[in-house]
Order: C-alpha cells, then sequence, then structure tokens
C-alpha cells in the first residue's frame, strides 16, 4: 500500500466508553471502520488510542467510583483493549501493532531513535501502530500530561503534519461548553493571544487533561508546523469527512512554521533539561528575530545546574523567563568559564535549539 499522507489520530476515554465508564465494543467498531477508509484513501493512521483503565473497569466490572491501582487496571485493560482493535482490524486484513511507551522514551535520544526507527519499519510494512502511556511502568511525576500530549510527541517524532484528537465534545469553544450560547470556534491561529481568554478549566471524567491541556498541546503543535483538529468522536463519519472530504468539523489550530525533526525532539522535551542558562537581552533579541542564529558563550550571563555535551538545557531571559531549549555543544563547568567571552565555539546550534512563541 502506498500512502500519501501519514496523520496522528488520538481517540479519547469518553468517546471509548458507555454512560458506565466501561468500554463500547460498538463504537470501536465504528472507528475502526473510518480508518479502514482513511488508509483505502491513503492516508497512512499512527493510533494514539486511551481506554486502558476503562477496560480494566470493565473486566472487573467496575464503576468509576471504585478505586483500583492504575496499574492493575491498565495491565488487565491494555490486553483485552488491544484484542479489541485487533479483532476488528482483521476482518478488514489490516495488522496491528501494539506500542506502550514512557515519557521517558522520548525523552532519552537513543530511546526516541529506536522508537522512531520501530514506527518507520511498522509503516514499511504496513502495520497499524495502536500507542498509548505504558501505565504500569510509568513514574507518576514523569506521566504524560495526557494522551493529547504523547499524540503531539509521535506526529513530531514521525513528522506528520496533521494530528487530529477525537472527543466528546464539538471542538474548541468562546465559552464552556455546557452553555447553549457557546459557540466552536471553527479556526485558530495561534498569533491571535486572545485564543487563552476561551480556555475552560473542567475535565473530563476519564481523562486526565482537558481543554487547557488540548490548547497547549496544539499550540505546541501549531509552532513546530503540525496542524491540529479537534473534533467530536460521536460525529458520523467524523473522519472520513475531516480527512478524505475535507469538510470543516470541530476546531482547527493552523501550523504556523515547519521545524528539523531534531528541534520537534527537542522542543517536546521540556521539564527534561539538564540545567540552564541565562542570556542578555542583545542574544534574546536575536533569538526572537527566528533567524539561523546558533547561541554563542558571549551572550550567556550566568550558567546553572551541571550538564553534559548532549543534553538539553533550558534558556532564561534576563527577566529570567523560559524562552527556548537546546542541546549543548560544551558542559557546564567549562561554559562557566568562558561565558560573556567572544571567539569561543558555539553553544547551541540552531538546528538544535527550540525558541518558544
Amino acid at each position: 500500500m502506498t500512502y500519501s499522507k501519514s496523520v496522528v489520530i488520538k481517540l479519547g476515554s469518553q468517546i471509548l466508553t458507555d454512560s458506565k465508564g466501561k468500554i463500547d465494543n460498538l463504537q470501536i467498531s465504528k472507528l475502526v471502520a473510518q480508518i479502514v477508509e482513511l488508509r483505502k484513501a491513503g492516508v497512512y493512521v499512527y493510533l494514539v488510542s486511551s481506554g486502558a483503565v476503562a477496560a480494566g473497569r470493565s473486566i472487573f466490572d467496575l464503576d468509576t467510583k471504585t478505586t483500583l491501582p492504575v496499574q492493575v487496571l491498565a495491565s488487565v485493560g491494555q490486553s483485552e483493549l488491544i484484542q479489541l482493535y485487533k479483532t476488528w482490524f482483521t476482518l478488514f486484513d489490516i495488522k496491528v501493532g501494539q506500542v506502550l511507551v514512557t515519557k521517558e522514551d522520548f525523552r532519552d535520544r537513543r530511546h526516541f531513535l529506536n522508537l522512531k526507527g520501530a514506527f518507520g519499519e511498522m509503516k514499511k510494512n504496513d502495520i497499524l501502530p495502536i500507542i498509548n502511556e505504558n501505565d504500569v511502568i510509568s513514574i507518576p511525576d514523569k506521566t504524560f500530561s495526557d494522551n493529547d500530549e504523547l499524540a503531539s510527541l509521535v506526529a513530531a517524532m514521525t513528522d506528520c503534519q496533521q494530528v487530529v484528537i477525537l472527543s466528546s465534545i464539538d471542538g474548541f469553544f468562546d465559552g464552556d461548553p455546557k452553555d447553549e450560547d457557546s459557540k466552536v470556534i471553527p479556526t485558530v491561529n495561534f498569533d491571535s493571544k486572545d485564543i487563552y481568554k476561551y480556555v475552560q478549566k473542567s475535565k473530563s471524567e476519564l481523562g486526565r487533561g482537558g481543554m487547557a491541556s488540548k490548547l497547549e498541546s496544539s499550540m505546541k503543535n501549531a509552532n513546530l508546523g503540525i496542524e491540529t483538529i479537534i473534533a467530536s468522536g460521536f460525529e458520523e463519519r467524523v473522519l472520513n469527512r475531516i480527512l478524505i472530504d475535507q469538510e470543516f468539523l470541530g476546531t482547527k489550530f493552523l501550523a504556523m512554521k515547519n521545524r528539523s525533526s531534531k528541534r520537534k525532539w527537542v522542543a517536546h522535551n521540556q521539564g527534561f533539561e539538564k540545567g540552564s542558562v541565562v542570556i542578555d537581552q542583545g542574544a534574546e533579541e536575536m533569538l526572537a528575530n527566528q533567524q539561523a542564529i546558533s547561541l554563542l558563550p558571549v551572550g550567556i550571563k550566568s550558567v546553572e545546574g551541571k550538564f553534559a555535551i548532549g543534553d538539553i538545557v533550558k534558556i532564561l531571559n534576563h527577566k529570567l523567563e523560559t524562552i527556548g531549549y537546546g542541546v549543548c555543544k560544551i558542559n557546564s563547568e567549562n561554559l562557566d568559564k568562558i561565558k560573556g567571552e567572544k571567539n569561543q565555539k558555539v553553544f547551541i546550534h540552531y538546528d538544535e535549539m527550540y525558541v518558544i512563541g
């Protein structure tokens, strides 16, 4: 099969479950049928699917208020969920492969490249990846904010230019979705800062994230040249209408620019930096111009933390505000000795630096 484009599709817990929080097999079959049509139309799909915990609850016949360790529910539920997907996709002669990851797999460069290679081989052999966080071994304070973030990471890793997030609501609203006067915003351009006033703080019952999380992921995607669409997973043929018929459904977050694969990896490693540097106002202005400018020691005022060559460091301006991240080419000890000096080698190369904004 030859594919003309690739897309990451994220399915949220609420569109995979019934009113009691149990896995809805019929709903999964409908979504599978849509993905089959996408593949026939030349769209290769990386499927990021929530629902393992809900599947675990279904097996134990628990309601959403009954407590049981997430690791246990996920362990039992993952096998159940992948079996459901396999059953439905096998009917259409489509092979699936389960990919369970942690945030650490995207932070470590070797793990990142190994995972990227695995995705490449799956596509080459026409296998549909079904991706989820490995809740059994994930460390609580180092988990994905939700699967929206995971979908963004997969898109950046696989150089997809589009992410479709199917949720329980119709898109991004200009007010509380429960308010009948609120309306879906059809298109969002992050050049307009007014968009943030519409963020609602409510979260779904089954998911870790809410609309604020979706907005954050969409903003990062846009800055990396990735378009994001948020729509209702209950809409009839929603995936086919968006990706094949090019119909405007939900909210489309427009991409702003494209980035190299290495820079995308850096952008998605916030929180895993080994240290930080404070730069002067002149260096900040040069980086803000988004030109092909590398960061040199002459523009660095101070060095915080200990880091080695190849580590990711945070870049702070003179007001101590985070303005970017990058892969360092000088360790912290040596950088501290030459900070502020001219005629020194590059500290962070432009191709390995992500500037926010």
